[in-house]
């Protein structure tokens, strides 16, 4: 019988031990910085909180559209206390990663997942590229998907099951702490509360009726995230909103050929823990196997399979959904965009598989299950080897010695290219102390009227 995980007892301890050391292989402490994450690096350079909350809440209008600043603000006061060091610049999406592990080892264990499948699961995560490669990259795209990941978990638990520490953190950190991190978060927190509604429903876990709907929502919880995203909203991306007049698809044109490498990279990006470079026949092998040969189990278990279809056919939706809102605004169309619906459907195929598989299956039934296996596998080991490459690039780049002052003359106000300041941020972190007081020029007055755009 499928239940909560309550707390880490003994014989899971080593899961969270695993889920910890997936996320700590994707930090590159010494990454170089590059121009995104220094719209949040030149923050440290301000003294004053309510100096740099000016300056955030102005460049929201400008370089840092449509971001609540949560992240930003967080990057100030860690900069501030530890001083120019790339690790604490992204220390937020550190603790994002362990988050969006928390909500899966959740999830699996309320989807009632064997060992051995929540072991795969995080290993489909490690290997999603498209989520956990910002791990070490201080922008909000890792939280948004941590946040629609605990949330799911949040709604997918029992309400009598809700009291443990540890399932109401994610509770809070889902819906609190996406509220405040994203302007899309509703989006995907909404999502989040219906198809946890619909798999306890279609499972039989729960009734339909106001009280059991109330209980199901966390009215209150819901309420106090509401109150985060519109009073934060309110002072920062509500009020100062950019109008766009970009070509969406700027990504994705090459030799005039849009349509099918625009699809190719969509299906990629959601796909990417399954699909082996050079190999893809393996994933789609697999996959019809697995829907051929469990095709049996399905019908005897129409239940079990509800879930992970509607979660599975929701996050491809929701990524559809913000497609669409980039095309109306008239703004590029990126991968990132789509993170955390990366991360439902990565979570979707790992519980979809589990269903097909038969539980007492013969010897040829094994097959799709071992390459699927065999696919995640062999992307998460192909995964950490890049990760192992770019630490080691990222050591040799941060290993020369620097002196503690710019070794030549600051940037210009006026002239100043993104190159010069990322060189500049880079220099700053690898002399260390704390962020030179030449970064103020970045955003040039604390009202925001940004010398970068």
């Amino acid at each position: 019988m499928p239940g909560p995980l309550t707390r880490p007892a003994g014989r899971d301890a080593w899961l969270f031990a695993f889920a910890a050391a997936c996320v700590l292989a994707r930090v590159q402490p010494g990454k170089p910085l590059w121009i995104d994450e220094v719209l949040h690096f030149v923050l440290g350079a301000y003294g004053s909180v309510s100096e740099a909350w000016d300056v955030i809440r102005g460049s929201i209008g400008f370089t840092n559209h449509n971001q609540t600043g949560a992240y930003m603000f967080a990057d100030y006061f860690l900069l501030r206390l530890f001083g120019a060091s790339p690790f604490w610049l992204r220390f937020p999406s550190l603790v994002a990663g362990l988050i969006l592990y928390g909500g899966a080892l959740q999830l699996f264990a309320v989807w009632g997942l064997p060992r051995h499948w929540r072991f795969l699961g995080c290993l489909a995560l490690f290997a999603s590229e498209g989520v956990m490669s910002f791990v070490s990259e201080a922008r909000p795209y890792l939280p948004l998907a941590a946040a629609a990941v605990a949330t799911l978990a949040w709604y997918s638990t029992e309400p009598k099951d809700r009291k443990g520490f540890h399932v109401r953190f994610l509770g809070a950190a889902g819906v609190i702490g996406g509220a405040l991190v994203h302007p899309y978060y509703p989006v995907y927190g909404v999502a989040a509360c219906v198809l946890g509604y619909a798999d306890r429903l279609a499972m039989g876990r729960i009734q339909v009726g106001r009280k059991a709907i109330a209980a199901h929502a966390s009215p209150w919880l819901a309420a106090a995230g509401a109150l985060c995203w519109i009073g934060l909203g309110a002072a920062t991306w509500m009020v100062n909103r950019r109008v766009f007049d970009l070509d969406p698809l700027h990504w994705f044109r090459a030799d005039g050929i849009v349509g099918p490498r625009f699809a190719m990279s969509w299906v990629a990006a959601h796909f990417s823990f399954l699909v082996v470079p050079k190999a893809s026949w393996l994933a789609w092998f697999a996959a019809a196997g697995l829907i051929i040969l469990g095709w049996g189990a399905v019908r005897d278990k129409r239940r079990e399979a509800v879930g992970p279809a509607l979660l599975l056919v929701g996050g491809l939706a929701l990524s559809a959904l913000t497609i669409w809102l980039s095309w109306r605004a008239r703004y590029w169309i990126a991968p990132r965009q789509w993170i955390a619906s990366e991360a439902f459907v990565t979570l979707a195929c790992v519980r979809l598989a589990f269903v097909l598989t038969p539980r007492r299956p013969a010897r040829l039934d094994y097959l799709p299950a071992i390459l699927v296996a065999v696919c995640v596998g062999w992307n998460a080991w192909t995964a950490g080897r890049v990760a192992v490459r770019e630490y080691r690039e990222a050591a040799i780049v941060f290993s020369y010695p620097v002196p503690a002052r710019p070794a030549r003359p600051a940037p210009d106000l006026a002239s100043a290219t993104n190159e010069e300041w990322v060189a500049l941020a880079n220099l700053n972190c690898t002399a260390g102390g704390s962020v030179w007081p030449v970064f103020r020029r970045f955003y040039g007055e604390p009202d925001g009227c940004c010398v970068h755009r």
